[in-house]
């Protein structure tokens, strides 16, 4: 294999593990989230379940209504969804009211729905998925894993503490390698295919996402 189509490739690989990282923390973070939020005064443990759980929302919305543009605008979308996601983080740091901790969260949620769209129109025409999603998931979990240990390591903190603050600055570090995905030709055959999905499918589809992140 030429050295540079390996490098080339290596990048790529880790531009979409950067992606995937960034896009995995609500889900990986949220019973820190959970219990940040719950020391917002009026917030109780299960409103702030209800309240993170949002971003789940936003990243269903986000894959449902608009998942053409990774195609159209692949680094438009990166960069519009690390910013998202990032004030959607300090929004949640500096809010105190429900109404609006529920828009920052389905916010962060409609900026990780950006970078999941990016990682499979990258991905969903290659021969090799499968090995590459297994990189991907290598390498983005174990950035996501350091960050976790380190989020689970900060002393205990007054309020909701910085969590959410060092979540943002965790996307904004990510940011830079997020923004150098590159469109690939043959995801745009993919994505078509996949819009001719029927709406009775897409619906069952997300009908059975929101049930098992219910669980």
């Amino acid at each position: 294999m030429d050295k540079g189509l390996g490098l080339s490739n290596l990048k790529r690989i880790l531009c979409l593990s950067a992606a995937f990282a960034a896009a995995l923390n609500g889900t990986m973070v949220m019973p820190l989230m959970v219990m940040a939020l719950n020391h917002v005064s009026g917030i109780s443990e299960s409103l702030a379940t209800v309240i993170a759980s949002l971003e789940i929302a936003g990243i269903a919305l986000y894959c449902l209504l608009v998942p053409r543009l990774a195609r159209r605008a692949p680094r438009a979308v990166a960069f519009a969804g690390v910013v998202v996601l990032a004030l959607g983080e300090v929004g949640t740091h500096v809010l105190n009211t429900v109404p609006l901790l529920c828009v920052a969260r389905l916010i962060c949620g409609i900026g990780e729905g950006a970078l999941f769209s990016l990682i499979t129109a990258e991905i969903a025409s290659e021969k090799q998925a499968e090995r590459i999603w297994g990189q991907i998931n290598v390498i983005g979990g174990v950035c996501m894993g350091l960050l976790l240990f380190g989020l689970s390591a900060l002393p205990p903190a007054q309020g909701r503490g910085s969590i959410f603050l060092w979540i943002a600055g965790f996307v904004l570090l990510m940011g830079p390698w997020i923004i150098g995905i590159g469109r690939h030709r043959d995801a745009v055959h993919a994505i078509h295919a996949a819009n001719r999905l029927p709406r009775r499918q897409i619906v069952l589809i997300l009908f059975v996402v929101l049930l098992v992140y219910g669980v």
